[in-house]
C-alpha cells in the first residue's frame, strides 16, 4: 500500500493580508511622523523670529531728528542693527535678530560678551541723530538712554545704572551685491506712521532684514561730537529717573515705538 505523504501546510490568506497590513502601517508611520500631511519634519519657511524670553521685559522707544524717518529703508536698517546689538549683548549673537551675526563686522563681533544672567526690564530710549552717505554705503549716529531701564540680576532685584546718554556710530558698508532679497521698503517716505501696538514687551522684526542685502555692519562708540548732541537730546525728553540703585519692582515699560 502506498504510504501517505505528510499534509502540505498552506499559509492562510488572512495571515498574508495581516503581514501586508503591518508593513504598510510601518511605512506610513515612518513617512508621516504622526501627521496627515507627511511634511511635519520639514522646516517651516514662514516661521517668524521671536526674541528670547530673557529680554521680553523691555521695549525700545525710538525718535529721530527732523528730516530723518524711522521707517524708511535706512531708518529701518539702523533700528534693526541697534536693537540686534542690544539683544546680542544679553543672549549672544546666535540668538539675536536673524542674519545679524553674519552681517556684523568681525571686529565688532569680538567685543560682545553676553550677560546671560541678567534680564533687562523697562524702557530703552534711542534717538537717530544723523544718517549720512559714505563712499561704500551710509553711517548713522545714534544715542541711547538707559535711565528708564534696569537689569534683573540673579539676586532677584532690579539694578539701575547711572550711565550717561550713550552715543554710537553704526556703519553700513556694501561689501557684496544684493542677492535678490528685498531690502526693507519705506513704510513712510514722507512721514512715519503712528504707533498702533500697545504691547509692553520686546518687539522684533518678524523677518530677516540683513541676509542677502550685501551690507557689512560695524559699531564704534563716541564718534566725535555726538556726545554733546546726545546730552542735548537727553535733556529735551521727559523720562522717569530713579533715585535708587536697586529696587524690588521693575521700572515702567512703555509700548515700543514705532514697533515692527
Amino acid at each position: 500500500m502506498p504510504s501517505k505523504s505528510a499534509p502540505r501546510r498552506v499559509r492562510s490568506p488572512r495571515r498574508k493580508i495581516g503581514y501586508a497590513t503591518l508593513a504598510v502601517s510601518a511605512f506610513v508611520t515612518v513617512s508621516c511622523s504622526g501627521t496627515d500631511s507627511g511634511d511635519a519634519a520639514l522646516p517651516d519657511a514662514t516661521e517668524q523670529y521671536r526674541s528670547p524670553e530673557q529680554i521680553q521685559g523691555a521695549t525700545v522707544v525710538w525718535s529721530a531728528e527732523p528730516g530723518l524717518y524711522l521707517q524708511d529703508e535706512r531708518g529701518t536698517l539702523v533700528r534693526a542693527a541697534e536693537e540686534a546689538w542690544f539683544v546680542a549683548r544679553y543672549v549672544g549673537l546666535e540668538n539675536s535678530y536673524p542674519g545679524f551675526a553674519a552681517a556684523l563686522d568681525p571686529a565688532s563681533t569680538r567685543v560682545i560678551t553676553p550677560l546671560s544672567d541678567r534680564r533687562p526690564a523697562g524702557t530703552l530710549r534711542a534717538h537717530v541723530l544723523s544718517i549720512a552717505s559714505t563712499g561704500t554705503g551710509f553711517e548713522a549716529a545714534v544715542c541711547t538712554r538707559r535711565s528708564e531701564l534696569a537689569e534683573r540680576w540673579a539676586d532677584g532685584r532690579y539694578h539701575f545704572t547711572s550711565e550717561p546718554d550713550i552715543e554710537a556710530s553704526i556703519r553700513f558698508a556694501r561689501t557684496a551685491p544684493p542677492t535678490g532679497v528685498d531690502e526693507p521698503t519705506a513704510a513712510g517716505t514722507l512721514r512715519d506712521t503712528k504707533q498702533t501696538s500697545s504691547q509692553r514687551q520686546w518687539q522684533s522684526p518678524p523677518t530677516d532684514l540683513f541676509t542677502g542685502t550685501g551690507w557689512t555692519i560695524s559699531f564704534a562708540t563716541d564718534p566725535g561730537n555726538t556726545r554733546q548732541r546726545c546730552e542735548a537730546w537727553g535733556r529735551s525728553i521727559r523720562t522717569e529717573v530713579t533715585e535708587v540703585d536697586t529696587s524690588d519692582t521693575p521700572p515702567r515699560v512703555l509700548p515700543a515705538h514705532p514697533g515692527w
